[in-house]
């Protein structure tokens, strides 16, 4: 009777928080859907909506009228990645409102929330050549649409590729013991390589935005270079920060928060931060992880974090 009462009382929150849906927006024509922006777009919010068109050689996010739009040139995209994302519908509000469902409801409001998503990542340049990562999530279908528009424009698109392991002699390595900190100076944080680890684009790409931003607002260096950024070049005193993943372990939010036992997403990395010379100032193995409630990306927010709080307590 308890779980009926539950049952019943998911279904009315669905109808209340979910309805007409999370992507009630319809694509209005090919290349033009109704996204979220996640990160990577300067000046805009993480998790903003609007919508992505192909236009006039660049890709336009737009979000209404009045508002902040931000633009991709297409001659200046590495590469264009597409997958898909399990997520839950609603936000905020439906979080609230599963926890205050009772006799074990929320898990019932838990599957009704699920909702599959396309991601389109863009990796792309600025005007120093730094490497910036944008990442969407989309109706379903609307990627390859996307992805379609972007290839016709002339963006540069090839296969995912295994990034490339790029082991540093030294003998001053240190495994994040207790030392005096180094002097703080400028740093470039380099893409993320992942060896022969099967992890997704936007997830390799989102480490690195998050990692640049969690930098930068640590206020620890002087300067953060993104990779291939050409004024790094001529820096003396610059350090290099690189991410190698070793593991990752895909999880499934579904099953975390009906066991909370299971469907733990996790990411293992070895950081590394080194001299101009190739000297280890740094070495630490880190995890990122997510145990609970959150999407599967946000295990990228959790390790830059992590990764982010070693620099700052090293320098």
């Amino acid at each position: 009777m308890s779980q009926t009462r539950g049952a019943a009382c998911a279904l009315a929150i669905v109808t209340i928080l979910v309805c007409p849906g999370v992507w009630a927006q319809d694509a209005k024509s090919t290349g033009d859907a109704a996204v979220r922006m996640i990160i990577g777009l300067p000046d805009i919010k993480h998790n903003t909506k609007g919508t992505l068109t192909v236009q006039n050689g660049s890709l336009h996010f737009s979000r209404g009228k009045g508002k902040t739009d931000s633009t991709i040139p297409v001659n200046s995209i590495d590469n264009v990645f597409t997958g898909e994302e399990v997520t839950q519908a609603g936000g905020v509000p439906a979080t609230i409102g599963k926890m205050a469902v009772p006799y074990g409801g929320g898990r019932v409001l838990s599957l009704l929330l699920r909702s599959k998503v396309d991601v389109l990542t863009i990796a792309y340049r600025d005007g120093n050549h730094g490497l910036h990562g944008a990442i969407f999530a989309l109706p379903k279908g609307q990627a390859a649409v996307l992805l379609q528009s972007l290839t016709a424009a002339g963006a540069h698109v090839e296969a995912l590729g295994a990034g490339e392991a790029k082991p540093l002699q030294s003998a001053a390595a240190t495994t994040g013991a207790k030392r005096t900190k180094l002097p703080a100076t400028p740093i470039q944080i380099e893409r993320v390589e992942v060896g022969d680890v099967a992890l997704p684009a936007e997830f390799r790409l989102a480490i690195y935005e998050y990692l640049v931003e969690n930098v930068n607002k640590s206020g620890t260096f002087p300067k953060v270079y993104r990779s291939g950024d050409r004024e790094a070049e001529g820096v003396a005193n610059l350090v290099t920060a690189r991410t190698q993943v070793e593991k990752y372990q895909a999880g499934s939010e579904t099953k975390r928060e009906l066991t909370t036992v299971g469907g733990f997403t996790k990411v293992n990395v070895d950081e590394t931060v080194s001299s101009k010379d190739g000297q280890i100032m740094v070495q630490k193995k880190l995890q990122g992880r997510v145990r609970f409630y959150g999407d599967n990306l946000h295990v990228t927010n959790d390790l830059a974090a992590r990764i982010a709080k070693l620099l700052s307590a090293s320098f």
